[in-house]
């Protein structure tokens, strides 16, 4: 919990926190990866993050050997697509913005799917047929300058074979395979 208390404290407004409000947030944090890997309808996760975020440091080695171990153990999950955006790729359209955007269901065509914006001291949702248009657009440009799996796999390994120490993942993920 202290490792994991290092890497959630620096992303807060307010590094103030009590130590109880630390730990909700951290516990909430542990709960929600468990989504990516229950058996009932497993949410599907492709992600793109900046090499660079390999590299900085939140907490102590020991945090971000966890941390790296963890992203090599989730990428290998059905549900998950890990890539990494090279530090070679040059400027792209998403730099310097944080987004997720979210596509849902068949069931639900004709809605636009939404994007979450993780703002300092707020969270904003965007539904917009056209902003969410130009998002989708973007993240097109990310994926195609990012690197493959594989390749993506690879620079995750370096960032954490330079962090030292065994390679011991305290997270054991089980294999599932999305329902169709």
């Amino acid at each position: 919990m202290t490792r994991a208390r290092g890497l959630v404290q620096p992303f807060r407004a307010d590094p103030n926190r009590s130590d109880l409000e630390v730990k909700q947030l951290v516990e909430a944090r542990m709960e929600r990866k468990q989504i990516f890997i229950r058996s009932d309808r497993p949410v599907e996760l492709h992600v793109v993050v900046e090499e660079s975020v390999l590299y900085r440091n939140r907490g102590d080695a020991a945090a971000m050997r966890e941390q790296l171990d963890y992203l090599l153990e989730v990428a290998r999950t059905p549900t998950v697509d890990l890539q990494v955006l090279p530090l070679n790729a040059g400027a792209h359209q998403g730099q310097g913005t944080s987004w997720t955007l979210m596509t849902f269901p068949p069931s639900l065509q004709g809605h636009p799917g939404l994007v979450y914006l993780d703002l300092l001291g707020e969270a904003r949702y965007v539904d917009d047929r056209e902003a969410v248009g130009t998002y989708r657009r973007t993240w097109r440009h990310v994926l195609g300058a990012a690197a493959s799996a594989d390749r993506s796999l690879q620079l995750v390994r370096e960032a954490r074979n330079k962090q030292g120490g065994e390679r011991k993942s305290a997270h054991r993920l089980a294999k599932v395979q999305p329902q169709q």
